[in-house]
């Protein structure tokens, strides 16, 4: 008839293994199992079936392992004072895991009750040791004293710690685990631990383990704890670093003149975390940067914020200005921008790349300057746009010009000249456009005897100015009005102004001609003149 030994547990700890055994005694003259024990145990040991009390007074009962027979050997006196006359135990016969007992077969309840408190009042302890550490272990746990607790397992190196006090287990748990403590370093990249760090890879593991300690110290990680502890640790780590996406990505010209800035860097990092992005870069080739993410997510992520932070734009501008006065406060405003923001921007001959940050404050001062030049500008118009404008609009020019603060607008040449800065040019375009749409032009003919030559003589031509200005028109013959020319190429490079005209050899003021009948350049003396006479 089978007796049986019931485990059952709450807990489970790797490190952390807690038995306790009730014992149930069957014997053939009475069949009882004790069931829904609560007990406190891991693992579940099941009972061998050899484990069987006969009719016989001596019986041999085995035990979980081998330890608990030698614990219990170390403590007869305890033993055999729980057992009383109940039964005997024979342990010079006792071998291995095996318990033999002698008793009456009256007192079964008895010793069952009394073997399930005994077994249920030892507190077991399994803690796994490393293979390179067990001698030394075995060594320091080797005193008499200590050789009431541990028991050491030489093939699956194995420490157990049993005894009937659960406090004094606990505390001899942790004395082996102080022992088993040690430190291992790991070297990290940069990049690898700013991930790391990123996904608070190190506090969270000290959170889950009271055994261990994980220290930074510049790119090295240092583990302090359980060498089981420090494996499992490792391996969690070397799983996330094997995960690292990384990816090359081109920036702004000349961004690689900033970005490797303290102060850059710092507001790059300080924006990756607001964003709670997972990510690290190095600067590549050029104006190129190496970027590094824990997964393609925060990789995106990562280039976005590269993309939006670095801004650049062209000075056209700046070109047109040279070699004037203009050039010199340019320069100055500069000089102020880098001063003002050593960091955060670089200016070039003709380009700026700026943080974000900064990129707006630093546009309105260029626009600022941009409005505050004076450029020399001129709108042309045909000819008796021109003539109209001068007899009749001049000088509602004149006050237009002076209501904006425009200087120095003058009608010349089928042009009206002007200075001024970008938005008061474009304001006089604006309002000579206005004007110009009121003009209207119409052609008459008259077939009339004389009245070619009445308008040509001295009574024609007084009598044209008065109609001009009861009318307010200008009234032209045919004949004046072939002189007029139109701008076929119109060049100004910096002071110098080349215009080529198609018109009436006799009517244009010009320094040079071309003969339309041989296409030979003829001057007409000036600068033509000297021109043509160098070759």
């Amino acid at each position: 008839m089978p007796s049986t030994l019931a485990p059952n547990f709450h807990k489970f700890r790797k490190d952390f293994l807690l038995y306790e055994y009730s014992v149930v005694l069957d014997v053939c003259s009475r069949e009882q199992i004790l069931q829904h024990v609560e007990l406190d145990v891991q693992p579940v040991w099941e009972p061998s079936e050899e484990n069987t009390i006969s009719r016989l007074q001596v019986h041999d009962y085995l035990l979980p392992s081998k330890f608990h027979l030698i614990f219990l050997q170390k403590n007869k006196l305890v033993f055999d004072s729980k057992l009383k006359e109940l039964a005997e135990v024979i342990w010079k016969d006792s071998k291995f895991n095996k318990l033999k007992l002698k008793y009456s077969k009256e007192n079964f309840e008895e010793i069952e009750k009394c073997l399930e408190d005994l077994l249920n009042s030892i507190t077991v302890e399994i803690i796994d040791v490393p293979t390179d550490m067990f001698g030394d272990i075995v060594r320091t746990f080797n005193s008499e004293a200590d050789q009431r607790y541990f028991y050491f397992d030489n093939r699956n190196f194995q420490a157990h710690i049993l005894g009937f006090d659960k406090s004094n287990v606990i505390k001899m748990k942790k004395r082996l685990l102080d022992n088993l403590r040690m430190e291992r370093e790991d070297d990290l990249n940069i990049h690898e631990r700013r991930i790391l760090s990123g996904l608070e890879f190190f506090e969270q593991a000290e959170r889950q383990s009271e055994d261990l300690k994980v220290r930074i110290h510049g790119n090295k990680v240092i583990f302090e704890g359980n060498t089981s502890k420090i494996a499992e640790c490792q391996k969690d780590m070397n799983k996330i670093l094997q995960s690292v996406v990384r990816s090359k990505l081109g920036l702004p010209l000349n961004t690689g003149m900033i970005i490797n800035k303290k102060s850059v860097k710092e507001y790059l990092d300080e924006k990756l975390r607001n964003k709670k992005c997972i990510g690290s870069w190095e600067t590549g080739d050029g104006d190129s940067v190496l970027l590094y993410a824990s997964d393609k997510t925060h990789l995106s992520l990562l280039e976005e914020i590269m993309k939006e932070t670095f801004v650049a734009n062209t000075l056209d501008f700046v070109d047109k200005i040279k070699d004037t006065p203009n050039h010199g406060k340019w320069l100055t405003l500069v000089k102020s921008v880098k001063e003002e923001f050593l960091d955060f921007c670089f200016i070039g001959e003709n380009s700026i790349v700026a943080v974000d940050a900064v990129v707006d404050y630093i546009k309105s001062k260029i626009d600022n300057f941009k409005q505050s030049l004076i450029y020399e500008s001129y709108i042309s118009m045909n000819l008796a746009h021109f003539l109209f404008l001068k007899e009749f609009k001049e000088q509602e020019i004149n006050d237009f010009s002076e209501k904006n603060k425009i200087k120095n607008v003058c009608l010349k040449d089928n042009k009206l000249h002007v200075e001024g800065t970008q938005e008061q040019i474009r304001k006089m375009e604006i309002f000579i456009e206005n004007l110009r749409k009121d003009i209207s032009s119409k052609e008459e003919n008259f077939e009339m005897f004389g009245f070619q030559e009445f308008l040509e003589n001295e009574e024609g031509k007084n009598f044209l100015c008065e109609m001009q200005k009861q009318s307010e028109s200008i009234i032209s013959l045919n004949s004046d009005l072939g002189s007029e020319t139109d701008e076929i190429v119109n060049v100004k490079y910096k002071n110098c102004e080349i215009v080529l005209k198609e018109g009436d050899i006799t009517t244009l003021d010009t320094d040079a001609i071309v003969n339309a009948a041989n296409g030979r350049l003829e001057h007409r003396g000036g600068v033509a003149a000297a021109i043509v006479q160098k070759g």
